[in-house]
């Protein structure tokens, strides 16, 4: 056992001093111009991390490089050589060590002993980072799990063992006994054999036994090392029949296994070299193109450390590209599926797009492996790749796993904003800028949500001055409308941009567009309590009621969210709660106990007499169940009904009697019966009266300091650079546009991507352009002097006579002309027109 660890501790010393070597390899700039040298230590420079040059540790943490440890690693080569002789000595001729041999060898186990204690203290190398670990808790974890038992076992001392020992199992070696128990069988073998002195140790030396312990150690070593080797007997030959059977049937098997052992040393000897040849001469040629062209010594140790890990990586099966392009597509979009999807699909670059564009990009990326400390990305180089970090952390912002860096520069196509360097050992997936515009080219859609992101997270880093100036630009090309791409009216309400809502409905998108989940930008712009969005969506023709697929309308979002000012702008544009599903809002107004709620539902037209789901109960029934007499009686006083049977035929006032709520009876009892209230109907989806404009000011967020700006930057555009507009072509928006342009132009239907936004957006280019016309009733109460409202045509006349209905008060069942003639067709009707909605009984007045 004491051979066995000590030869092990051999074979670590021998690996920490090509470590050593190694280390001096990476000092480039002396390595002078001795060849040889060079060549020696470029074999082995694969072995020492990348960098590990200038590593600082912790106190009390020695460094394996340290060439104090290192000389102390030279002595115990001394020692254990000394074991490696004394042990099978001492095991086979010294039953018990005593004198200056027991001496020697406590001696020995002392410095053993010491080093155990040292090796706590000196650092190793992490296989995942290549780096210096001096973590002292990880250092002892990592020998006690490793090495640590066969050290101590090793060390103690024989006289120690003895008594430690039981009688009978005292004998030197007992550790050793299982390794040579094979040898013992066969040495039992022999020891039956009837004739001793008909045997091949008899026929060398018939006295053996009273032979002197050196000859009988030389000897045993001897045969020993012959007998593996098989190199020959010399006059040494088996005496009898069972020696010969023996010895011909070990020889044949030995012939074998030597053949077997020869060949695979051979072969794996001769692919190492050529490897490492190819390897040294690589480092060799590095080194050499360094010192010629007098290099920074940082850019050449970034040389030897990438080549280093290179060699390493393909080594050690790390990098596996040339296993992996043999493959088939199919199982090659597998395995990245497997391994990277997950992680690209948290990239807030590629948040909300659909599951079979990442699959696309996961097959598109090359994985790869840098040292630590090796510059990825340059600044102001030209914008190639991008990368997502799948492991490691990189200097760019102090970017870590899942993030990406220098998707600025490729989807922008400008020269790169930063420089990214490795921290440490990092895994990178790199994703080529062509390869990138081909997918999302294919996915319209999706590639509007990425460049809804990347505008996001421009305009959310306003630390950074560089990322600042390319979110301006942007905002000023939308502003300029050189973007034609279905940037949605939605994505502005989300984020409150006005100034972005402006430029859109200005360059005439659909104000009543709707998102992947049914809600229009009003829906949002209410529900956040912007009511500068709302302003400007109602100006622009926006439905005041239109109705998500859940049954919810925008007076509904901003009166549960208390937006007191979007609830007025709203209703003053003709919003009430009877266009959606009125009857759950007064069961929302129940269950949050709010009767102020209530009241504002009942006032804008809500319904609370109605069934609130599918089992047909009412809010009612919710308040009886709940025992909220406040709320119920609330909801008779504005005409619930007590009487309202459920699926099941149970009524409120039947609840109430089950449940035996005496106060509930009673204000049964004394509700008195009215009709429930009749909500007024919603006027047409198309006949939206906009609001007024402030002191005759424009409400967009355009204001004098932003005119100048926008007029500024016309001015701009006028003169601006063929590289700019070359930038713009080729960036990531430049694509959408040109991809959107197609779409709209029809040169491509359906594909990958092409519905959503895109689709919205052709919807909306081929409707017909808003008309507004000025509309007035000469038979309203106001008569001749009520004023005119300006409005937008509805498609139809009876949708404008409906909107004449809402607006006045009367039902008109004509149009007519200012000059008296009637309209008999809503296309016959032109921008800027004065119409009257009369009735039949209306008689022009006379000219005088």
């Amino acid at each position: 056992m004491q051979l066995q660890a000590r030869s092990d501790r051999g074979k670590q010393i021998s690996e920490a001093r090509r470590d050593r070597r190694a280390r001096e390899t990476s000092e480039v700039a002396g390595a002078g111009d001795d060849d040889r040298r060079r060549s020696d230590n470029a074999d082995h420079q694969v072995r020492r991390p990348a960098g590990e040059r200038h590593a600082r540790l912790r106190r009390f943490i020695v460094s394996p490089y340290d060439r104090r440890y290192e000389l102390w690693n030279n002595y115990l080569i001394l020692l254990v050589v000394y074991s490696a002789w004394v042990t099978p000595f001492e095991f086979g001729f010294v039953p018990e060590p005593a004198g200056a041999l027991a001496a020697a060898d406590n001696a020995v186990n002392a410095f053993f002993a010491v080093d155990i204690v040292l090796t706590f203290f000196v650092a190793y190398t992490d296989p995942k980072t290549f780096l210096l670990q001096d973590d002292p808790r990880k250092i002892a974890l990592r020998y006690i799990t490793t090495w640590f038992v066969l050290d101590v076992v090793a060390t103690i001392p024989t006289e120690l063992a003895r008594r430690i020992l039981p009688p009978d199992l005292r004998s030197y070696g007992f550790f050793g006994i299982l390794r040579l128990w094979r040898l013992h069988r066969v040495g039992i073998l022999f020891a039956r054999y009837p004739d001793p002195t008909n045997t091949w140790i008899s026929a060398y030396m018939p006295n053996f036994h009273k032979a002197s312990i050196w000859s009988r150690y030389v000897a045993s070593m001897y045969w020993s090392i012959t007998t593996l080797s098989t190199v020959g007997y010399g006059d040494m030959h088996a005496e009898n029949t069972g020696e010969m059977v023996f010895t011909t049937t070990y020889m044949l098997f030995n012939l074998g296994l030597t053949a077997y052992i020869i060949g695979n040393m051979t072969n794996l000897v001769v692919h190492g070299t050529s490897r490492t040849r190819k390897f040294r001469d690589m480092i060799q040629a590095a080194t050499s193109f360094a010192q010629r062209h007098q290099l920074p010594a940082r850019l050449q140790e970034q040389m030897v450390s990438h080549l280093s890990l290179k060699f390493r990586t393909n080594s050690e099966g790390l990098h596996q590209q040339e296993t992996f392009e043999a493959l088939p597509k199919a199982i090659k979009s597998s395995i990245s599926h497997h391994l990277f999807f997950g992680l690209v699909q948290n990239v807030y670059l590629f948040e909300g797009v659909s599951n079979d564009l990442i699959f696309q990009l996961v097959s598109e990326m090359n994985a790869e492996y840098f040292a630590p400390r090796e510059d990825i990305i340059l600044q102001n180089e030209a914008p190639a790749d991008f990368y997502i970090i799948v492991s490691g952390s990189m200097l760019a912002g102090m970017a870590k796993s899942g993030d990406v860096v220098g998707e600025i520069g490729v989807l922008c196509y400008r020269p790169q904003l930063f420089t990214a360097r490795t921290r440490s050992l990092c895994q990178l997936l790199r994703l080529d800028r062509a390869a990138f515009l081909r997918i999302i080219q294919s996915n319209i859609a999706d590639g509007t949500i990425v460049m809804n992101n990347l505008i996001q997270y421009l305009r959310e880093k306003k630390e950074i001055a560089s990322i600042v100036a390319v979110a301006k630009e942007i905002d000023d090309m939308l502003a300029r409308g050189q973007m034609d791409f279905p940037i949605t009216l939605c994505f502005a309400a989300s984020k409150g941009d006005s100034f972005l809502l402006h430029q859109l409905l200005k360059r005439g998108l659909d104000p009543n567009e709707s998102d992947h989940y049914g809600r229009t930008a009003l829906h949002i712009a209410a529900s956040n309590g912007n009511e500068q969005c709302v302003r400007l969506l109602l100006e622009n023709g926006a439905d005041s009621n239109s109705r998500d697929p859940e049954g919810r309308v925008p007076l509904w979002e901003a009166l549960c969210r208390r937006h007191q000012t979007v609830v007025q702008l709203l209703v003053d544009a003709g919003a009430d709660l009877s266009g959606g599903d009125a009857a759950p809002y007064a069961r929302v107004a129940v269950e949050q106990n709010d009767a102020a709620l209530l009241g504002e539902i009942v006032r804008h037209g809500g319904d609370v007499s109605g069934a609130c789901s599918g089992d047909g109960t009412t809010a009612l029934h919710r308040a009886v169940l709940d025992g909220n007499v406040q709320m119920a009686r609330l909801l008779l006083e504005h005409g619930a009904d007590a009487d309202a049977e459920d699926v099941n035929g149970l009524t409120p006032r039947a609840v109430a009697e089950q449940g035996g709520h005496a106060d509930m009876q009673l204000a049964f009892a004394s509700a008195t019966r009215q009709e429930p209230r009749k909500a007024r109907p919603p006027p047409p989806a198309s006949a939206i009266v906009p609001v007024p404009l402030r002191d005759g000011v424009d409400s967009s967020p355009s204001s004098s300091s932003r005119r100048g700006r926008t007029s500024s930057t016309s001015a701009a555009s006028a003169r601006s650079t063929p590289q700019r507009m070359a930038n713009f072509r080729n960036s990531l928006f430049g694509v959408i546009s040109s991809s959107h342009a197609f779409h709209h132009e029809g040169g491509y239907r359906g594909g990958g991507g092409g519905g959503g936004a895109a689709a919205e957006r052709e919807r909306s280019s081929s409707s017909p352009p808003l008309v507004r016309v000025a509309i007035s009733c000469p038979e309203s109460r106001g008569g001749k002097d009520q004023s005119s409202k300006l409005v937008f045509m509805p498609e139809t006349l009876r949708g404008l006579l409906e909107l004449g209905a809402a607006r006045f008060g009367v039902s008109p069942t004509r149009v007519v002309t200012s000059g008296g003639a009637d309209v008999d067709d809503a296309r016959l009707v032109r921008d800027g027109d004065h119409l009257l909605l009369v009735t039949d009984k209306w008689v022009p007045p006379q000219k005088s």
